[in-house]
């Protein structure tokens, strides 16, 4: 990606679908794939999904949706409704607030199903005097 754009993705972490790396997981069931045009790897996606953390994306009362480079939409249904199945879910770990100018990070699951994180990043252009008296 050439330097004179004003974002860049840098790469941020690897959530590992290995159970043992991961402190929460994804609750089954409490999501929504679409756009997917290859179903053959729905299962392989399903299982990368619920293995990593997308409960720190969720919200409270609204759905989230996250992007996946491999094109398709995650949905993240709101705390409030899954609580109404899932009884055991806390929704006061969950908020709807976000600082002004977050922006979600980019997913892709690799060839190995870990889930990768992007984030973009602005970059600032800082103008300095080299005037000398």
């Amino acid at each position: 990606m050439p330097m004179k754009n004003l974002f860049f993705i840098l790469f941020i972490a690897l959530i590992s679908s290995i159970r043992l790396f991961s402190q929460s997981q994804t609750i089954p069931n409490s999501y929504i794939i679409s756009g997917l045009t290859d179903t053959s790897k729905l299962q392989s996606i399903k299982n990368s999904i619920e293995n990593a953390d997308f409960e720190k994306y969720r919200a409270k009362t609204k759905s989230v949706f996250l992007e996946f480079r491999d094109n398709f939409t995650l949905e993240l249904i709101p705390a409030e409704k899954l609580a109404q199945s899932e009884t055991s879910l806390n929704i006061s770990n969950y908020s709807d607030i976000l600082p002004p100018d977050y922006i979600y990070p980019l997913f892709k699951i690799d060839n190995s199903g870990i889930l990768v994180t992007m984030y973009k990043a602005k970059v600032t252009k800082i103008k300095v005097n080299n005037s000398s008296k």
